[in-house]
């Protein structure tokens, strides 16, 4: 015997982050550090 089961729409959603580890380089009166352009702003 087969049961009947409720066919019901899930909605998932996902959050994302990107986490890029990088050292201070030094610079000739401060320090900098290259992160990927997409990042501007």
């Amino acid at each position: 015997m087969r049961k009947k089961v409720a066919e019901k729409l899930v909605d998932i959603k996902m959050e994302e982050y990107e986490v890029i580890v990088k050292t201070a380089m030094k610079h000739p009166t401060s320090a900098k550090v290259l992160v990927p352009k997409h990042w501007i702003g």
